[in-house]
């Protein structure tokens, strides 16, 4: 069981959550296109990623700042360590063929650390496929973030620390962008509240309690308003492309 709930944590029983999990579970399909022998997980939540993988790999480790509780672990090809990142405690260097990350960096304060970290458990030809928001599309400030990024921006920290690396866009469908456009529609009815511009200025950690608050509220209203056009977002209406400034996240592969 995850140990506490903010807005950074979806539930594939809560329906109202089906477009950020389509858009989590399409990062997965994503992976296992890639992906073989020995694969690390850093933020593996509540195990998605070992559903999606189990049967493409050889050995699984998730790690996870929370202390996760799930059958899904009860298996001779898969690990759960709890483990706060950057640092990767106790693993050992030239382990894994490929690390997987998604939606972990931008909540990192050492990030330079994280991605040195990842190229040190990789073994020599060895891969890191990660995913973040694209900072031009967030339609707020999220305080759970220490950063977001543009695609330049991660493709520059990525070739600091690995011998090559490129970056992709998750590109949305014309009735994705439909229903963005209402997300976003009701974002901006309650920013109008805002008028001493509190999303601004207050510190990340005071913005959390608000934030949680009016996020979920607002999931609640476009479902119940927009129920129909919410239910029906797939995995088939997130399309990998150029990066732009509509993408919704940025998708990286760097290589040790």
């Amino acid at each position: 069981m995850i140990t506490s709930f903010t807005a950074e944590r979806v539930s594939e029983s809560n329906t109202a959550d089906n477009y950020l999990i389509q858009r989590h579970m399409f990062a997965y399909q994503f992976a296992a296109r890639h992906v073989s022998q020995a694969v690390l997980e850093i933020g593996c939540g509540e195990g998605y990623g070992y559903t999606v993988l189990k049967d493409k790999i050889r050995h699984y480790v998730g790690i996870d700042k929370s202390n996760i509780k799930t059958a899904k672990w009860s298996s001779e090809n898969a690990d759960f360590f709890q483990m706060k990142v950057p640092q990767l405690r106790n693993i050992p260097s030239n382990m894994f063929d490929y690390i997987i990350s998604f939606q972990v960096i931008e909540h990192i304060k050492d990030d330079d650390l994280f991605l040195r970290e990842a190229n040190r458990v990789l073994k020599k030809g060895g891969k890191l496929l990660l995913s973040t928001p694209n900072r031009p599309a967030s339609f707020t400030r999220n305080p759970f973030h220490v950063r977001e990024y543009i695609a330049q921006e991660l493709l520059t920290k990525a070739t600091n620390h690995f011998s090559s690396a490129s970056v992709l866009g998750l590109n949305p469908s014309q009735k994705l962008k439909e229903y963005l456009n209402e997300h976003k529609t009701q974002v901006e009815k309650i920013l109008k509240w805002d008028i001493f511009n509190f999303e601004k200025r207050l510190p990340r950690v005071l913005l959390r309690i608000p934030y949680n608050v009016f996020n979920q509220l607002n999931k609640l209203k476009i479902y119940y308003k927009a129920g129909g056009m919410l239910n029906d977002i797939s995995q088939e209406d997130f399309i990998l492309g150029e990066p732009s400034a509509s993408s919704l996240d940025l998708y990286m592969i760097a290589e040790k």
